[in-house]
């Protein structure tokens, strides 16, 4: 679903997504990854305001999209695991 940014730009919004990022820790740092991942891969915002937020060129940014990747990966993995373990105590 597409977002609507009614009082920021684009770019503003990838810049606020990027500070809460970098100053968050493990699981929520996985949960924001793959946040970005899913904005990116539903077009709300561009590679190009992922460039400019983070202030990358292109190819630092394919090494970045690398670990935001393997950061989601890591909370598919961990909301698997909590709605097993969700299931097992409905048994």
């Amino acid at each position: 679903m597409a977002i609507t940014l009614l009082h920021q730009t684009k770019l503003q919004f990838t810049k606020r997504l990027r500070d809460k990022y970098r100053s968050a820790e493990k699981m929520e740092a996985c949960r924001l990854a793959h946040k970005i991942l899913k904005h990116l891969a539903d077009g709300d915002i561009t590679t190009a305001n992922c460039l400019n937020a983070w202030n990358m060129t292109a190819a630092e940014w394919t090494v970045k999209l690398v670990k935001l990747q393997a950061r989601a990966d890591k909370w598919f993995a961990y909301k698997a695991a909590q709605d097993a373990a969700d299931n097992e105590g409905a048994d």
